[in-house]
């Protein structure tokens, strides 16, 4: 790092070429696999490349310097990831059966789904015919009916469970 830091763009490259084996290598191993990980690769790269005049070869070696950097970027990751994961809607298991399985639906008459649809709250039924039978965005629905993108994804939720539990009783 100290020859590439000085300008020989040839032990730059050197450098950048073994990094990147062993950055995809401790990466593939700390997220199983993930198809993301040459991203995450890509952005301990660009990291590397955008804070190199940081590295100080007096003061330490190399590699736990580098790996400070994989690990933050990896931390970034995972709370992208989580972050993903909280924004969407959560499925109890009755419920996923209920969508992987039409039949259930079927057995319903038009008049009887109908039947089933309005005896759910007024705005429950509103936000739920927007998001799933219009095909509305979260945020659209949200910015329609005033109330924040969690509020909406927790009122579809409270409208299947109740259509469940009234299909149940048919």
């Amino acid at each position: 790092m100290a020859a590439a830091q000085a300008g020989n763009t040839e032990a730059y490259r050197t450098l950048l070429s073994e990094v990147s084996h062993y950055v995809y290598l401790y990466l593939q191993r700390k997220m199983a696999g993930r198809p993301e990980v040459e991203d995450v690769v890509q952005e301990s790269l660009l990291t590397v490349h955008r804070v190199r005049h940081t590295f100080d070869p007096e003061r330490g070696d190399f590699k736990p310097w580098l790996h400070s950097i994989v690990e933050s970027r990896l931390i970034d990751f995972w709370r992208k990831q989580k972050r993903k994961e909280s924004n969407e809607v959560t499925t109890s298991d009755d419920l996923s059966d209920w969508i992987q399985a039409p039949q259930e639906i079927s057995r319903l008459s038009l008049e009887e789904l109908h039947k089933v649809i309005n005896q759910i709250k007024p705005t429950q039924r509103e936000i739920f015919i927007a998001v799933k039978i219009e095909g509305l965005t979260i945020r659209e629905v949200a910015n329609k009916f005033n109330m924040t993108e969690a509020a909406i994804k927790v009122t579809v939720h409270r409208a299947y469970k109740r259509i469940l539990e009234t299909m149940n009783g048919i």
